[in-house]
């Protein structure tokens, strides 16, 4: 993606020095000292008149996001998976384990 985040960065420039930034990332998550960054906000034009208001986040902030989902998702995964069960007894074992698929899969 070469659009800029909220930080006006872009994940090529993020890139560049990635090494670095992770390390730097990593140790402000450990000691409490991260902060999300703000976020840039742009209107787009609607074809029938008036803006749509976009919110971005900044390329950090989406990293360190799809990091902890990354992390995370595996143990919420088996709870998705007995939430469609429960959600679904009154389905066919066909539509329950569909929908099963369809929420682990997200």
């Amino acid at each position: 993606c070469r659009r800029p985040g909220g930080d006006r960065m872009t994940v090529y420039d993020f890139s560049a020095r990635a090494e670095a930034r992770i390390g730097t990332l990593a140790n402000d998550l450990r000691e409490g000292l991260y902060h999300p960054r703000p976020m840039r906000h742009v209107d787009i034009p609607k074809r029938s008149g008036g803006f749509r208001r976009l919110t971005i986040s900044s390329v950090v902030d989406r990293i360190i996001q799809t990091s902890v989902a990354t992390v995370l998702m595996p143990f919420f995964e088996e709870e998705v998976a007995i939430a469609a069960k429960n959600t679904c007894k009154k389905c066919s074992g066909r539509k329950s384990s569909a929908f099963s698929t369809a929420l682990s899969n997200g």
